[in-house]
């Protein structure tokens, strides 16, 4: 193995401190992903494989963050839907501002999909959606 994360990202993977079966790598060896990389089966139809500088992470697409980007992770990256977001109101989000995804779907960026929140109507969102699949569940049974 080269170092280089096999997702495409280009990135330095990490020397794996000791063998694992489960990763497939020897002690003092490089891992096949960066941490994060390896979750790209949560990447839907309309996304099919990520471009470089891109990587998947709890199904959110992250991409490299422009330079002067105020809410950048220390690794230069951002949520790409935050970006897309920020590109239809034409300006940076604020901390307390969330993106909900309506179709559920976290790799779907798709504008028509996005919609912003504060955090409380994001979570009573969600306990609202998550109540309903409950139902729905007991009505199956």
């Amino acid at each position: 193995m080269n170092g280089l994360c096999e997702c495409g990202c280009g990135m330095m993977t990490s020397v794996s401190p000791k063998t694992s079966k489960r990763e497939g790598v020897k002690q003092g060896e490089h891992r096949r992903f960066c941490f994060g990389h390896q979750n790209r089966r949560f990447i839907k139809n309309h996304n099919k494989t990520p471009q470089r500088g891109e990587f998947i992470h709890s199904g959110y697409v992250y991409v490299i963050a422009p330079e002067d980007h105020p809410h950048k992770t220390n690794k230069r990256y951002i949520k790409r839907c935050r970006l897309v977001m920020e590109n239809i109101l034409k300006r940076h989000l604020l901390h307390r501002e969330q993106v909900h995804h309506i179709d559920m779907d976290r790799s779907n960026d798709d504008p028509s999909n996005l919609k912003i929140m504060s955090l409380p109507e994001h979570n009573r969102e969600h306990r609202k959606i998550r109540r309903m699949l409950d139902a729905r569940l007991h009505q199956n049974t």
